[in-house]
């Protein structure tokens, strides 16, 4: 699946480049070149989109595990004695 994101491309002060992705908060990542800075930033998408499903997954399973209803019931406590030595 093609996804076309919006990246704004910066020149560093120090040299190269740096690049954001606006529609995914914290995806940035640099390169001395344009052509490292398109590589490098398709890495960073791809990551930042893997680890959000990989989190989605985790939540739905956390959702699925926590309604599921106990299967044992703990052993019944024995009353106390009332008989006298």
């Amino acid at each position: 699946m093609d996804v076309k994101l919006k990246v704004i491309v910066h020149e560093a002060e120090e040299g190269g480049y740096w690049a954001e992705v606006p529609a995914l908060p914290g995806c940035f990542t640099q390169g001395e070149t344009k052509a490292e800075l398109r590589r490098n930033i398709q890495e960073a998408v791809d990551l930042y989109l893997e680890t959000r499903a990989s989190q989605h997954r985790t939540r739905n399973n956390a959702k699925a595990t926590s309604k599921t209803p106990a299967t044992s019931k703990p052993a019944p406590r024995k009353a106390a004695s009332t008989r006298k030595p």
